[in-house]
């Protein structure tokens, strides 16, 4: 269970309720309890659980397809209950079976019973009730609530029944909205008549729908794909779409709710990517209304010669932004075509320390950006659009002989060494076998010796400027996606981002194990990893990012604590740090940049 205005986790995790859950009602707080309770039904039973103090008791046992409390007429709150053969009626706070049971229909080859996938109240009077069964089929069974009498019958399309929503309209009538598994979109009925509502078809896949109701006209109707994550609102009466949320979840959408009663409720969805998203609709968001593209997939900090650093930002279509840091507004750099179409930027960085900046695009052209506005192109635009493309980019301190420098990471793993003034390799690795993408670059700060380069493709390995490559650390950590390197005292850490929201810290000469514990707590994988100093800490600390949980963490690598965390509604691509400015009046704070596709943020951080 997680607070929806914070999104931090409360009360205690119920557990041992079996197998796949597939319900879960809230239960109203009765007299004699001020809290209310929830009822979830699994593969092993239908069980009443306190969300404060995790404690559950089964009421009964066996398989649970769908869940619908009732409330209206005289009988009190009951339960409908769906199991694989039967839909029944119990007593919520005893578990006991109110009435016969209603025998779910077989299917023609008398193989099995029709499987049950959404059980729905209608209210259609203070005192009547009816109960929708979504089943497989094309039929939807509309049953008396009291008595479990089939009282009609609704067509439903295609394979059967994925979700039922009613409502009521704004001339209090009941309706019931009926989405088809098979794709074929969403009918609305009139439950009293079983006729089908006149409205525009609502074609797309369908997985699950919830009312969206801000005392405006018509109630909404939110409705979650289930094919690609969307989640759009349409107007109940004209069927009309009326906008489009963000494509951020990447699988199907089978849970939707709205939260609160009262103007612009909060909708919140759940993904079979395992996240839970919060949203605020808004219903001048049409979707046939052009939008400014606020993306912002890679980050970086330039400094400036007089005044804070430059936030410097790329957007999906291959646009760079300048930002002033203090204050967000928008400025500029130096560089004149800075915004020449040459693709999309696939890779950004920046010198730390000096006002160098380089800038990747798909199409195979390497800019770099200098502080006094010079433009130049270290490596042209490719011909053939298969060739290979820089990823990953990284700058290399300046060294006696070779100045400023950068390393490559490319889309077939290969790495290169290049010099920024030309553009020339200085030195170019391809492995024997393909290691994929290079998904992660970092730089370990160094003295006079050329710096450990970190590179993360299917493997992460070491590397050194006219060296040879380390062993690789091992496959059993999985895919790696961010990398930093931690500096105190005479060596470096390590730190790698998983797949499977791990941090780990490692010893470069030892890789073999890692140096501290893992830092856990990311749901998904880690996207971004960076570095945060303080005066007041003798170790730095480290700022983590993940796409999945869409929350940024401050971990004390050393202690193994996660000391701050931020959720931010989106999934973070990047990061970036402005390290505490010693000459000013707040000489401890520092400041946290992050972008993703919804745009970028700059917070400042206070411990």
């Amino acid at each position: 269970m997680w607070d929806a205005r914070t999104g931090v986790p409360f009360g205690a995790p119920l557990t041992g309720l079996g197998r796949y859950v597939r319900a879960i009602v809230v239960l109203p707080a009765e007299e004699t309890r001020a809290d209310p309770m929830l009822v979830v039904g699994s593969d092993t039973g239908l069980w009443q659980c306190a969300p404060d103090t995790g404690r559950t008791r089964q009421l009964m046992a066996g398989r649970i397809r769908a869940l619908a409390l009732t409330t209206s007429g005289y009988r009190g709150t009951r339960l409908a209950v769906a199991t694989p053969q039967f839909v029944f009626m119990v007593d919520p706070y005893t578990g006991a079976v109110l009435n016969d049971p209603y025998e779910l229909n077989v299917r023609p080859d008398g193989r099995r019973s029709l499987v049950v996938h959404a059980l729905e109240e209608i209210p259609v009077s203070q005192e009547k009730s009816l109960l929708a069964i979504g089943q497989d089929g094309n039929r939807v069974p509309l049953l008396d609530a009291d008595s479990l009498e089939v009282v009609g019958q609704l067509t439903g399309q295609g394979m059967g029944t994925s979700a039922l929503q009613a409502f009521t309209n704004r001339d209090g009538q009941a309706r019931v909205a009926v989405a088809s598994r098979s794709g074929r979109g969403v009918r609305i009925f009139d439950p009293v008549t079983c006729e089908v509502q006149r409205h525009a078809p609502i074609r797309q896949s369908v997985a699950s729908m919830a009312l969206y109701d801000d005392d405006y006209d018509e109630p909404l109707l939110a409705v979650g794909s289930g094919v690609d994550g969307g989640i759009r609102l349409f107007d109940t009466c004209t069927g009309e779409q009326m906008s489009s949320l963000p494509t951020e979840h990447t699988k199907a959408v089978r849970g939707l709710a709205a939260l609160g009663r009262k103007s612009s409720p909060l909708l919140a969805s759940g993904s079979l990517d395992g996240t839970i998203r919060l949203w605020r609709p808004d219903r001048s968001n049409n979707l046939y209304e052009p939008v400014v593209d606020p993306s912002a997939e890679h980050v970086a900090l330039v400094p400036q010669p007089v005044g804070p650093s430059r936030l410097i930002s790329s957007d999906q279509h291959g646009s760079i932004r300048v930002h002033a840091l203090e204050t967000g507004l928008a400025t500029r750099l130096l560089h004149d075509g800075i915004n020449e179409p040459h693709g999309r930027i696939s890779a950004l960085a920046a010198a730390p320390g000096t006002p160098e900046l380089a800038a990747a695009y798909t199409d195979g052209m390497l800019l770099a950006l200098t502080g006094d506005g010079e433009r130049r192109v270290l490596h042209g635009a490719n011909d053939n659009p298969n060739y290979p493309h820089i990823r990953q980019l990284a700058f290399l301190p300046a060294r006696p002989g070779r100045g400023l420098a950068m390393v490559a990471g490319f889309t077939d793993s290969a790495v290169a060494f290049l010099s920024l003034g030309d553009g020339s390799q200085l030195e170019r690795m391809d492995w024997r076998y393909n290691n994929g993408s290079v998904r992660a670059l970092a730089v370990a700060p160094s003295g006079a010796e050329e710096p450990l380069v970190a590179v993360a493709a299917k493997t992460v390995r070491l590397l050194q400027l006219g060296g040879a490559p380390t062993t690789a650390l091992p496959s059993r950590i999985g895919f790696v996606h961010s990398l930093a390197f931690l500096t105190t005292g005479p060596a470096p850490l390590l730190v790698t981002g998983g797949a499977d929201g791990a941090i780990r810290l490692w010893d470069p000469y030892s890789l073999r194990r890692e140096a501290l514990p893992a830092l856990l707590g990311h749901q998904g994988k880690v996207s971004a990893l960076a570095v945060l100093h303080r005066q007041d800490r003798s170790q730095p600390l480290l700022v983590s990012a993940g796409t999945d949980d869409t929350t940024i963490r401050v971990w004390d690598g050393y202690a193994g604590e996660e000391i701050l965390r931020l959720v931010t509604g989106a999934p973070v691509t990047a990061l970036a740090v402005q390290q505490p400015d010693t000459t000013g009046p707040d000489g401890n704070q520092s400041t946290v940049v992050f972008g993703s596709p919804n745009g970028i943020a700059a917070v400042a951080v206070h411990l």
